[in-house]
């Protein structure tokens, strides 16, 4: 596991990060801290959208985002003065969250990058100007993604034998009825529809791109087996962009990396051997069925938790590489969320047993990040950074703001007596309806209701709304933006009976009677206490937010780089 040492460097890292800048770098310095060039235009895309340049903005306009990041910065300046980032459960967070971007770090160096490289992607790119639209028959095996009951060679065999079939002239659709293994394009006859580059195996797509419209190539193999395919036709694609952001270009390569199917697996698997024997990994078999055993015996005098067991029980040893060992205080410590739930499993020593295997290839992989210098790349770095931002910045608002504020009965009554426009009731009038999908029959319905006839009836006999016919058409007492333009058209005809519509209202016609009207009154202390509590504690904490504000700007010195920020 990471060690404080190693732990306090990163924390050292972050923070040479920010002082590290040169004047031309930055567009503006903040206390300790800056805002970097790259920061500015970061807040300038999300507002104006992608731009090669921002000259054309305002300083103005810049300006106003450029401060809303001195305020981060400002608040980050007292979270750090504060030494909240030496808070215990701060690093430990900021260490979990650095070991798992280690470790996806590390699988995407040692599996992902050997199996999607440079030129992938820049032919994925190339190819994404066309589409093309193909039909296929699929001939799987038992090695493949569907494991059909049939040899590799079997499987090959019968391919090429359709693919002679359908380059002869027969019926491509027959034949998929009668041999294809996808389901999916089985049900359309074998036609996959339009698609573009990476969405398909990358041999079936490397064929399928240099292929005539109308010719069919086979057997192609794939993870998935043998494609017989059919190219129905091609076209430009419309509308795509190329990536631009490290975000897009990592969404490129993982959806590249997605069509290799089952090889990133077999991949890592090899990775994961080559590690244990790297580091000499070996499970200790005798600790493990020692262990089990003593669950075993705490579940047969009543239930097993982290507090039933003892010290010696925590420390036996599961498993040894070098640099380290594997004890149920390690378990323990990874699994602190779940383990009173998985402890039990623990009787079983097949599951302690893959557990900890998975825990030591962690802690392997873990050390051989460190040993590649995974943790000094600068995408690690910047996650961690982010992650700890994020969290100084929630606890010295809490610690100056939400913990500063306390709320009484007595505060709470008195806010909700100065306030009462805060706290109103607005008129209801009552509400009984008939639902109808017809204009005209609504129309009717409305000229019966005129001639004096009965309303209940007519509900009984026309509503085609179930829930309101169980109760005679009884809505209630709705407020004048309730119902659309039924409570508004109520509330204009008044109460006492009154007769209105047909009303267009979501699927049909409404045709409506008044009833009571309840006039606008302030609600009850009691039943908004809780609403009157938060609302004050909001009003004070946002008022403790701007003297906050004011007392970051005397004591933290900010200066803007104008000639930078009117630059970009």
């Amino acid at each position: 596991m990471l060690s404080f040492t190693r732990y306090f460097g990163l924390v050292i890292i972050i923070f040479l990060f920010f002082t590290s800048c040169k004047k031309e770098e930055y567009a503006a310095e903040v206390g300790d801290l800056f805002i970097t060039k790259e920061e500015l235009k970061k807040a300038l895309e999300i507002r104006y959208a992608k731009r090669d340049n921002y000259k054309g903005i305002n300083y103005d306009r810049k300006k106003e985002l450029l401060d809303n990041l001195i305020g981060t910065k400002l608040k980050l300046n007292a979270a750090y003065d504060a030494d909240l980032d030496q808070d215990s459960t701060v690093q430990s967070e900021l260490n979990s969250i650095l070991e798992r971007s280690l470790a996806r770090r590390y699988y995407e160096k040692f599996v992902v990058d050997k199996l999607v490289t440079q030129a992938d992607i820049d032919e994925y790119i190339e190819n994404q100007n066309t589409e093309v639209k193909a039909a296929q028959i699929l001939i799987s095996h038992s090695k493949a993604y569907n494991k059909i009951q049939r040899s590799r060679e079997e499987a090959k065999n019968l391919a090429a034998e359709l693919t002679d079939r359908a380059k002869k002239g027969e019926d491509f659709s027959k034949l998929v009825a009668n041999y294809s293994d996808d389901p999916l394009s089985k049900a359309e006859k074998g036609d996959m529809g339009w698609f573009s580059w990476g969405r398909m195996p990358n041999e079936f797509q490397q064929a399928a791109w240099t292929m005539q419209v109308g010719e069919i190539q086979g057997p192609v193999e794939s993870s998935l087996g043998y494609h017989i395919i059919r190219l129905d036709d091609r076209r430009k694609r419309q509308g795509y962009n190329p990536p631009e952001t490290e975000e897009e270009w990592n969404a490129v390569k993982r959806e590249i990396f997605a069509a290799h199917g089952d090889s990133g697996q077999v991949l890592w698997e090899e990775q994961r051997e080559k590690l244990k024997s790297q580091y000499n990994f070996s499970l200790d078999k005798t600790g493990i069925l020692s262990l089990s055993a003593s669950i075993t015996e705490h579940l047969q005098s009543g239930r097993v938790t982290v507090a039933s067991l003892s010290e010696e029980e925590k420390n036996i040893k599961l498993a040894d590489f070098d640099g380290g060992a594997i004890t149920l205080n390690a378990i323990i410590n990874r699994n602190r969320s779940r383990i009173n739930q998985i402890l039990v499993k623990f009787k079983q020593a097949d599951f302690l047993e893959t557990e900890v295997d998975g825990i030591g290839v962690f802690e392997i992989v873990l050390l051989d990040a460190y040993k590649h210098g995974l943790d000094e790349e600068e995408s690690i770095r910047r996650s961690s950074r982010q992650f700890l931002e994020r969290k100084i910045l929630y606890l010295i608002e809490k610690q100056e703001l939400s913990d500063q504020v306390t709320i009484d009965d007595e505060g709470t009554r008195m806010y909700y007596e100065q306030n009462p426009d805060k706290f109103i009731k607005p008129a209801e009038i009552e509400l009984w309806e008939i639902m109808v999908k017809d204009k005209n029959l609504a129309e009717s319905i409305v000229a019966k209701l005129k001639k004096g006839s009965d309303f209940t009836r007519l509900v009984q006999e026309y509503s085609e709304d179930s829930y309101t016919a169980k109760k005679e058409g009884y809505v209630g007492f709705r407020a004048i933006g309730a119902r659309g333009d039924v409570s508004k058209e109520a509330f204009k005809l008044g109460p006492g009976g009154k007769i209105g519509g047909p009303v267009r209202y979501r699927k049909g016609w409404i045709v409506f009677k008044t009833g009571d009207l309840k006039e606008e009154s302030i609600r009850p202390y009691k039943n908004v206490k809780n609403r009157a509590e938060s609302m004050l504690r909001r009003e004070r904490i946002e008022q403790k937010r701007v003297e906050w504000k004011k007392d970051l700007r005397k004591k933290y010195t900010v200066k803007i780089n104008e000639e930078l920020v009117k630059s970009i």
